[in-house]
């Protein structure tokens, strides 16, 4: 079964009644390197992240870089593009099945 990394849109979660809404798969990714792919993507730093989830920074940075490597990208933006074009079709698969 494929790992996934769930981010959400407050504005449609409400209209869905409080679920996710969407998913976005990483299939290759590690429960971890998913996580941290999403708080990349939401904008927090290395150190913050390290903070976070009681980890290194250098172990924050080496996740990261594994899921770069995996999900074909290779900075920081490259991640936010790939994740936030995957965004946009769940949203706007999400708002056709709720219009």
């Amino acid at each position: 079964m494929p790992k996934l990394a769930i981010m959400s849109d407050p504005a449609i979660d409400n209209a869905r009644g409080g679920r996710h809404s969407y998913v976005l798969p990483t299939q290759m990714l590690s429960a971890r390197e998913g996580e941290i792919c999403t708080l990349l993507v939401e904008g927090h730093s290395l150190r913050q992240i390290g903070m976070r989830l009681n980890i290194s920074v250098h172990t924050a940075d080496t996740h990261a870089r594994n899921a770069y490597a995996k999900l074909h990208v290779h900075n920081r933006v490259a991640l936010i593009h790939r994740f936030s074009a995957q965004r946009a079709r769940a949203i706007q698969r999400t708002l056709g099945k709720i219009a």
